[in-house]
């Protein structure tokens, strides 16, 4: 074999080599930190922020309808969406739809719909 069919000094290859080797253990530590993140993140409940509501909030010991419905009106249905209730109220008068804070309880707005008849 001539010298210029030589293989490199086997320091030089010594040298990558540890490169290698250091940038593989930098990569698998990085993938291991994210991996560890996701499990620690998943058991984390969420939050919600109340938002503020305009109106009264319910008080303790006063049943909730006598916050919320005038005389003669009753609960005809609810529905629940993200952090808020849209409560359907029936009565003499009509209808009439109330959007509640599903955290505070306050009112965040109504929507009157008058019966035909009236």
């Amino acid at each position: 074999m001539n010298q210029s069919q030589a293989p490199g000094s086997a320091s030089s290859y010594r040298g990558l080599l540890a490169i290698v080797i250091l940038l593989g253990m930098a990569i698998m530590t990085a993938v291991g930190a994210m991996i560890g993140a996701a499990f620690v993140s998943s058991g984390r409940e969420e939050v919600a922020v109340p938002a503020t509501g305009t109106g009264p909030a319910a008080t303790a010991g006063e049943p909730f309808l006598a916050n919320l419905a005038a005389q003669g009106q009753s609960i005809a249905g609810a529905e629940l969406r993200d952090n808020r209730l849209l409560v359907r109220l029936t009565g003499p008068r009509g209808d009439e739809l109330v959007v509640l804070d599903a955290i505070t309880g306050s009112v965040i707005g109504r929507v009157v719909l008058i019966a035909p008849n009236h």
